[in-house]
């Protein structure tokens, strides 16, 4: 059986043929039998296509019947689409067993499915989808001439592209939060044949960082020489003329240059041997928002905020929403200046106009992310003006940010409640289980505590008292490890009448994994 304890609220849920399928994910339990182990197998799947990451608290109670159940493994799992499965093998003569989840951290951001736009893209497989023109043409040049000239709803061939590699530079024009590893050679390879010059940029810097997988200066160079990487080239191969490790290279293959195609060896290789040219690759601009090119843009649309013009993407705007502005007759949009804004820019020394300039650069396609000490801000303008995309991929920015007194553990949970983070909300209350604890005591009976929801009222108080899964007096090294809630890695389990932990826990003499109900 499974528990959701999510809420206050103990729902008890029985699998309906080894599955339970909730709001946006299906969870499923298989018996396997392997060698002559019995294995339970846990895992989860979203019922969309969508980027998605959910944290639990996880509890097992086993027992031979219903009503003699007792907790023999408690942890913090993860399931992603590259860890979506959590095995058990059952020890002894188990007749039932319960799993009980408590969210902590939930992300569901859901991938458009291209059914919207005034443009239709025909792909490789023969299939057709629809984005909007003004997003294409802000990705590429190339692609700005094209659908400049086609009049509203005409198709556009992208079939010399496959259709992941297309999909996979769409997902990246709309909000999300795709690592740069996912599918890399697909958006690597639609990027350069549809001349998107920022992300071209940001793949580059991402094959020149640390972040990219351990590999040889020399092999990043294939890597970028095969995906025409011209930014990454050139950075590589100045590194290499200047250690001297290019002479080596030519040493220990001589063969190199005739893999390179002709024309790049004579613009960039060639011209960086003769040491003519060691320009750093060139930064990106500033994203413009309010010169006269950007006001006569046909694509853009003018947004007011205060006294401010910005002239922003038409295609940002309809894929994040305009229902939260106010519009005027000829068209233009009025931003909202609330006054938790206000009191938001004052915290931080900065102008409304300097966080939505800022916002936005993070919504165009390769553009940086915000600062820091203005997330907070540009978490109130996205709720102001109901971006509840943006909301979702902030909140996951704004909660890396670690608790560090009684001070910010108040500041993050009046927030959470007010914007109705639910996310950082749990993160909160997991601090009042945990370092916060006595803080948390003494908030409930005091005035400030009658500030706050019912609903949040009522989940402090469970958190504070209820000791669900951290109270580990026999072992006080897994209790912190609980508290700072860091997913297990060890996916595979076992679980017996009385104990339960990693696989092979009966071998490691410094833990103890029996618990008290």
């Amino acid at each position: 059986m499974f528990h959701d304890c999510s809420e206050l609220e103990y729902v008890q849920f029985k699998f309906n043929e080894k599955h339970f399928i909730t709001k946006d994910f299906s969870y499923i339990l298989k018996e396997v039998n392997d060698s002559g182990k019995c294995l339970l197998k846990l895992s989860v799947v979203p019922l969309c296509i969508s980027e998605w990451e959910l944290i639990y608290q996880l509890r097992v109670k086993t027992g031979l019947s219903s009503s003699s159940l007792q907790i023999v493994d408690k942890t913090i799992v993860q399931f992603s689409p590259s860890s979506n499965e959590i095995s058990f093998e059952l020890l002894d003569d188990i007749k039932f067993v319960d799993f009980e989840l408590r969210t902590i951290n939930e992300f569901n951001l859901i991938c458009p499915t291209f059914a919207q736009g005034d443009v239709i893209l025909r792909l490789k497989d023969g299939s057709y989808v629809k984005t909007y023109k003004s997003l294409l043409s802000l990705s590429s040049e190339a692609l700005c001439a094209a659908v400049s000239s086609y009049p509203a709803m005409n198709c556009l061939d992208l079939s010399n592209l496959s259709r992941n590699a297309v999909l996979q530079y769409l997902y990246r024009l709309y909000p999300n939060r795709r690592m740069m590893n996912q599918n890399f050679d697909d958006f690597a390879k639609a990027s350069v044949a549809l001349c998107s010059r920022s992300f071209i940029h940001k793949i580059s810097e991402y094959v020149c960082s640390s972040s990219f997988k351990p590999t040889p200066l020399v092999e990043r160079l294939k890597i970028a020489l095969k995906l025409r990487l011209t930014p990454a080239i050139r950075k590589i191969m100045m590194k290499l003329v200047q250690s001297g490790e290019w002479d080596v290279i030519l040493e220990q293959d001589p063969n190199f240059l005739e893999t390179v195609p002709l024309d790049v060896y004579n613009t960039l290789l060639q011209p960086i041997i003769a040491q003519k040219r060691f320009n750093e690759a060139k930064v990106e601009e500033e994203i413009d928002f309010f010169s006269e090119t950007a006001a006569t843009n046909p694509h853009n649309m003018k947004v007011i905020l205060l006294d401010t013009a910005f002239y922003v993407n038409t295609g940002i705007l309809s894929v994040n929403g305009t229902k939260g502005f106010e519009k005027l007759p000829d068209g233009s949009l009025v931003a909202r200046f609330s006054k938790r804004l206000q009191r938001e820019c004052a915290l931080v020394q900065c102008t409304p106009g300097e966080v939505l300039r800022l916002l936005l650069t993070q919504m165009y396609p390769g553009g940086s992310s915000i600062p820091l000490k203005l997330e907070r801000a540009a978490l109130v303008f996205c709720s102001d003006h109901k971006w509840t995309k943006m909301i979702q991929i902030l909140e996951q920015a704004y909660m890396r940010n670690p608790c560090t007194s009684e001070a910010e553990f108040y500041l993050y949970l009046t927030f959470a409640d007010e914007l109705n983070l639910q996310n950082l909300k749990r993160r909160c209350l997991l601090y009042a289980e945990g370092s916060c604890k006595q803080y948390a005591h003494q908030l409930i009976h005091s005035p400030d505590f009658n500030k706050f929801t019912e609903k949040t009222r009522r989940l402090l108080v469970d958190h504070v008292f209820c000791g669900w899964s951290v109270n580990c007096p026999s072992n006080e090294a897994l209790s912190n490890r609980l508290a700072l809630r860091v997913p297990n890695i060890e996916n595979k389990r076992e679980i017996g009448h009385r104990r339960g932990g990693p696989k092979g826990y009966e071998d490691d003499q410094q833990t103890d994994h029996s618990f008290d109900n």
